[in-house]
């Protein structure tokens, strides 16, 4: 149903939740104010019922992606307020919140295992430029924002941290495969783009997709035998010329 208090809703990061239900993060725009508001909503696809799962924080002013553990009752939130710059983690079990990898410049795209009691997420953790504080020209702003990735993973609460790759480039979503302890993540690796799956024991890695459009977007299927890709292709301002659904793996 219409918000009457939204003048511009805007829904981001749709993903399945382990309850089977829809998750997303809702944004409420006013115009007034020019402050959106964003809430964690899930969507009940049988009934078309939806409702608010986590509300706006004082730790966090711009919700972006997010991951529930299997009995949903924990969450890593990301704080998305200084995007590719400064974003921060948080995990969040009830009333108990706090920043996962403080050390680091930035991390960001959580995402919770469906096997083992583990994150992964993209980090940085050293940086040979200025801290974003420090920033004083638009050079220090690009540096960091196209410099790479590495992948990490952890405990919910940023402990046990091991760094499995490093150097991505272009870097997108990360999943656990539903039926195995295996991480699929989207981005380029050693100048090769695609779509890559990793052991995170053995570090061993395949590259399962190599056509890469602008924007490459994928989601592994309930049972983890297949995983779908939204391959699409921008103009110079970001409108989508074509995509194209393809079923891999």
């Amino acid at each position: 149903k219409p918000d009457i208090n939204c003048d511009r809703i805007k829904l981001y990061f749709l993903q399945r939740l382990p309850d089977g239900k829809l998750g997303f993060v809702y944004g409420c725009l006013r115009f007034d104010s020019g402050i959106e508001v964003r809430t964690i909503r899930e969507l009940d696809i049988a009934t078309g019922i939806s409702k608010v799962l986590i509300e706006p924080s004082s730790d966090i002013r711009r919700m972006g992606p997010f991951a529930f553990s299997n009995n949903m009752s924990e969450i890593i939130e990301e704080d998305m307020s200084n995007h590719i710059l400064s974003n921060k983690l948080f995990y969040q079990k009830g009333e108990n919140s706090f920043q996962i990898a403080s050390n680091f410049i930035r991390a960001m795209y959580p995402a919770w295992s469906t096997h083992t009691r583990q994150i992964a997420f993209w980090g940085t953790e050293n940086y040979p430029g200025k801290k974003p504080k420090d920033f004083q020209t638009s050079s220090d702003i690009s540096f960091l924002a196209t410099y790479p990735w590495d992948l990490y993973i952890a405990s919910p609460e940023g402990e046990n941290l091991k760094k499995l790759l490093t150097s991505i480039q272009g870097k997108l979503d990360i999943k656990w495969s539903p039926k195995e302890n295996i991480i699929a993540f989207s981005g380029t690796f050693e100048n090769r783009p695609g779509i890559w799956l990793v052991n995170p024991e053995t570090t061993q890695l395949t590259r399962i997709w190599s056509t890469m459009g602008d924007a490459d977007f994928f989601d592994w299927s309930p049972d983890g035998e297949k995983i779908v890709v939204v391959n699409s292709s921008m103009d110079k301002n970001f409108k989508v010329l074509k995509q194209e659904i393809r079923i891999i793996y």
